[in-house]
């Protein structure tokens, strides 16, 4: 762990002051928990800065008060799950250990490769689940620690950052059965069923009764086209939906978990669902049955070993994930009442389910079987598979690769010192 992190995390422990140490509130927990969850969760990112530029906007041309923005941004918060204000987020940025945290947890490839292997050997996985969710486990040294002793150096930061970076470019980290979904006409109306998303690894994805032909995923974006007419790659559909994680229950909504978010658009009658476009919107779950003029699954889907590789994800990726960022917090702010019991909850929700992760391991029976499946974006495997010329595979791979770095270097700099988060809210909410 970099020095900065070791002297800040002395001040915690043992009570010194320091001007670059928060004073610990249970705002102030949120607010990190929220700035945490915008790289993972696409849909509220894509909220926040919309609403963002709209109070810039609004200050600027004096259509609206800073204090109805100071307003706006709260309600915001407060309706995603988050108890903390705009003015706790903007005082978080702006520490020193906030920056100190984004530079310790940069993936290096001791970390990809330890995300790697925990994909392919289940006895790792069952290891570093339950060193995750020790009783005795209240900081990140002894995760750290577990990380040397088998030979990976890199820190269990670092780690948390290397599922946060591959899921962006490779679908197989979204793989599931989105079966709760629903269609809102864009014309206005209200909302109805819509056909279950199913992701299978990188390799292929269904909407309702089709495989989708000749998609693309791009920074958590999947998306497809209609095709050309006469090729093999046609679509009934196109549409694009982006792929997030939901941490914290919304009010209006309490779930956690996957989800997407995009549009759908069709041109002719399809699956018991008139032609026009469409807000789409859907989480993981079962589908309703399929009955007469309204398909919403391929008839002959085999949803468990989808639904078993799913589960086996979330307990590595997921719920490790948000372990690192509680342990992280509770270093520097204390383990005190609010991190405490979130910490027990999830070392509860993980414990019960390190005992079946070798069994789901063994059944999941589809999927991503290959570690190294994960060590490529899913846009250069679709290039490759492509079989294009020599010269232009290497050339549409090399520009695939820009756009991954151009992304992952937006994403850090959204969260860091000079984000357009922290400029914005500066121009209206009160700095304490």
């Amino acid at each position: 762990m970099p020095d900065v992190h070791t002297a800040t995390m002395m001040d915690a422990n043992t009570g010194g002051s320091s001007s670059n140490l928060p004073s610990y509130e249970d705002n102030t927990f949120w607010a990190y928990a929220f700035l945490n969850d915008l790289n993972n969760n696409q849909q509220m990112k894509s909220d926040w800065t919309k609403l963002l530029a709209t109070c810039k906007d609004a200050v600027a041309n004096n259509k609206a008060t800073t204090q109805e923005c100071v307003e706006q941004v709260d309600n915001f918060l407060a309706d995603n799950g988050y108890t903390t204000t705009g003015t706790d987020v903007l005082n978080l940025i702006k520490t020193d250990w906030w920056e100190a945290y984004l530079t310790a947890g940069q993936p290096d490839a001791a970390s990809d490769k330890f995300v790697q292997d925990l994909l392919a050997d289940p006895d790792l996985a069952t290891d570093w689940s339950a060193a995750a969710s020790a009783d005795s486990t209240n900081s990140t040294a002894q995760l750290d620690a577990f990380l040397q002793q088998r030979g990976y150096d890199c820190t269990a930061l670092q780690v948390k950052a290397s599922f946060e970076t591959m899921r962006r470019h490779n679908m197989n980290f979204w793989t599931g059965l989105y079966g709760k979904t629903t269609l809102t006409p864009k014309t206005g109306g209200p909302a109805s069923p819509g056909p279950a998303v199913i992701l299978y690894g990188d390799t292929d994805f269904t909407l309702g009764p089709d495989h989708v032909m000749g998609f693309s995923y791009k920074v958590g974006a999947l998306s497809w086209d209609y095709g050309d007419p006469g090729s093999l790659k046609t679509n009934r559909t196109r549409g694009s939906i982006t792929l997030s994680h939901a941490t914290e229950p919304r009010k209006a909504d309490q779930y956690v978990g996957n989800l997407f978010s995009g549009t759908l658009e069709l041109k002719d009658t399809w699956a018991g669902i008139a032609a026009g476009s469409y807000d789409f919107y859907g989480q993981i779950g079962d589908p309703p049955d399929n009955r007469p003029g309204h398909v919403v699954t391929p008839p002959a889907v085999n949803k468990q070993p989808v639904q078993n590789w799913q589960s086996y994800l979330q307990q590595i990726a997921f719920y490790g994930g948000l372990a690192m960022m509680l342990h992280w917090v509770g270093s520097l702010t204390g383990i005190n009442e609010v991190i405490s019991k979130k910490l027990g909850n999830l070392k509860d929700a993980v414990k019960e389910k390190v005992g079946q992760l070798k069994d789901e391991f063994a059944n999941r029976g589809e999927g991503a079987q290959d570690p190294s499946n994960y060590n490529q974006s899913t846009n250069e495997k679709l290039i490759q598979d492509e079989h294009l010329p020599q010269g232009q595979e290497e050339a549409a791979i090399s520009e695939a690769k820009a756009e991954q770095q151009a992304a992952d270097t937006e994403v850090k700099g959204d969260v860091s010192e000079g984000s357009e988060t922290e400029d914005v809210l500066e121009d209206f909410v009160p700095v304490e």
